[in-house]
């Protein structure tokens, strides 16, 4: 963990904790993993639509942040967690409150669609990121972007960082069970991998299993797979977390997230770290994580039949499902809780150091 002395001087800005999603499931681990105590506030209210509502809580933020910054002396830092569109608006305005109180500001970028924001606002988005201390990306792949694309200077590679692994037995049924973990909408690719089920279904129902964890868009979901005679291979669990997330974790074989836009799924970390073979996209990070034939399978996004030869490659040859599982545990390690704290600790102190 990060100790106490700096732990103290970071202020940690996000999206609430308990919507599903990528930011609030990486603050979560933050809280439990990285920090002694978190100071941390939330700029939105969690709702999806709630426009009214989100306005409102957006301005409880900023007075929050504001008497927050007057009154604790020892913030020194605020460290911003952004996605696109609305989200890097919000934070454009808590970012330039901080400057005003003369604080030190990290923006972390989490957006698979930054680069299509970036492209419509860029004189805007340039303002902000150059006058950070740091931008933060998740990977080498977005760290070029952010270098050569949008020209920054000051950009650093923090891992997201994932619980360690808590083991279960958990039975065997004889078929093999393939997990889904992420917002259920089309750029996820849920929706291609429900179509390869449904025309592949004579070949696939009595050989496997398809868990979805996942949220939105739940009744199309749940229409589709009984429309489809879908549900005696597919399992819609709904947004699991806590010991739900644990027991799918321990009882699926392969983690499968065919989206079509990404920065560095949890998702697959999770997969990885509890011995999955992953079946993706060469989308954003991903490719930083899965290896072609080494930990799983990659394809372009929409490639239907890609995803189907992927699923029965597992299927026809099952020893890789444990080959390929141990070669994704041994790439998880620097998404870990000790390894991360040392990326954030290294990188507080070096803006806390520095003149910028």
């Amino acid at each position: 963990m990060i100790s106490q002395e700096v732990s103290e001087r970071i202020l940690t800005v996000g999206p609430a904790a308990k919507p599903q999603g990528g930011i609030a499931q990486l603050l979560i681990n933050y809280r439990n993993d990285i920090f002694v105590s978190m100071k941390q506030l939330e700029f939105n209210a969690g709702q999806q639509g709630a426009i009214i509502k989100n306005i409102i809580y957006f301005l409880k933020f900023l007075l929050q942040e504001f008497w927050l910054l007057l009154i604790d002396r020892k913030i020194k830092i605020v460290h911003f967690h952004t996605a696109a569109g609305i989200t890097f608006i919000r934070v454009a305005i808590g970012w330039a409150l901080a400057r005003l109180f003369l604080k030190k500001t990290i923006i972390h970028i989490h957006a698979g669609a930054f680069p299509m924001y970036y492209k419509k606002h860029s004189k805007f988005v340039r303002f902000v990121l150059e006058r950070c201390d740091r931008v933060v990306c998740l990977s080498e792949e977005w760290k070029d972007f952010y270098t050569s694309e949008v020209g920054l200077k000051n950009v650093v590679i923090i891992n997201n960082v994932i619980p360690t692994p808590q083991w279960t037995d958990e039975p065997n049924d004889g078929k093999f069970h393939f997990l889904f973990l992420g917002h259920m909408i089309e750029n996820k690719g849920l929706f291609d991998l429900l179509e390869v089920l449904k025309d592949h279904s004579t070949e696939l129902s009595a050989k496997m299993v398809l868990h979805i964890g996942g949220a939105r868009n739940e009744p199309k979901i749940q229409d589709f797979i009984s429309s489809n005679d879908l549900g005696g291979f597919v399992k819609y669990e709904g947004w699991v977390t806590g010991d739900d997330k644990i027991f799918l974790l321990n009882l699926c074989d392969i983690l499968i997230l065919p989206s079509y836009i990404e920065g560095l799924p949890m998702s697959i970390l999770e997969g990885m770290s509890y011995k999955m073979p992953i079946i993706s996209t060469r989308v954003g990070g991903v490719p930083s994580l899965v290896v072609e034939n080494v930990n799983g399978h990659l394809m372009e996004p929409g490639d239907k039949q890609g995803l189907f030869s992927s699923i029965m490659s597992y299927l026809n040859r099952p020893e890789l499902i444990k080959i390929q599982g141990e070669n994704s545990f041994m790439r998880i390690n620097p998404y870990l809780p000790d390894t991360v704290s040392d990326q954030l600790e290294k990188m507080y102190l070096s803006v806390l150091d520095s003149n910028r």
